[in-house]
């Protein structure tokens, strides 16, 4: 049963199993949730809920690395080898562990500028033969190229992907004379300082320069 009183509703709720009993003990009084400003007692352990989450939240949960086109441009470093040995080739670092809140991946974007008409393909941007036990996926961006794996030549452009194996000697270059090769990388490893390159030109050093993670 229930009885109204002005604008506030309340629910008498008689225990059945109680049997019939005249005493206020026995009964339950609700407020009615919509005509009170008391909280609602069927919410509340929601609303604790949430609360614990909110304030939990930064403490137990990884964060987002979010980098807009304006940060690569100019903020990010601008690193690369420009000879022979290595080839003519430019990076940005985007995720290491050494220089950002990451972990697993290792990710950055490589830039083979094109060669002039007349100039031998070794002259054009290129990153010459090398190999490292990490296994490693590229996604072409912009431009048309060649990667060579284990001696076998793949002709690429925008919206290629193509994994290469670990260990598997490969290489790359820019086919293009007006475009540059831009192509995304991207290892299963912590940070570049993980990665070791082997060039085959270095007969068996690393391969590195002091300004580079490769």
């Amino acid at each position: 049963m229930y009885a109204s009183k002005g604008r506030l509703r309340v629910h008498l709720l008689q225990y059945s199993n109680l049997g019939t009993c005249s005493k206020p003990s026995c009964l339950i009084t609700l407020l009615h949730p919509r005509r009170t400003s008391l909280p609602n007692p069927f919410n509340m352990g929601n609303l604790i809920s949430a609360a614990r989450r909110s304030s939990t939240s930064k403490s137990n949960h990884p964060e987002a690395v979010v980098f807009s086109q304006q940060d690569i441009t100019a903020t990010l470093k601008q690193e690369g080898y420009n000879d022979r040995d290595h080839g003519r080739i430019t990076w940005k670092t985007l995720f290491s562990s050494d220089r950002t809140s990451t972990s697993a991946l290792t990710a950055g974007i490589a830039t083979c500028p094109p060669r002039r008409e007349g100039q031998p393909r070794t002259f054009g941007g290129h990153l010459a033969p090398h190999r490292h036990a990490h296994p490693e996926i590229y996604f072409v961006i912009r431009g048309t190229g060649i990667v060579n794996v284990e001696m076998i030549e793949h002709r690429v452009e925008a919206g290629s992907v193509v994994f290469i194996p670990g260990n598997a000697e490969h290489s790359v270059r820019n086919e293009s004379l007006t475009e540059d090769l831009v192509f995304h990388y991207c290892f299963a490893a912590d940070s570049f300082k993980d990665v070791k390159y082997k060039f085959t030109n270095d007969a068996g050093a690393m391969g590195r320069i002091s300004t580079s993670n490769r």
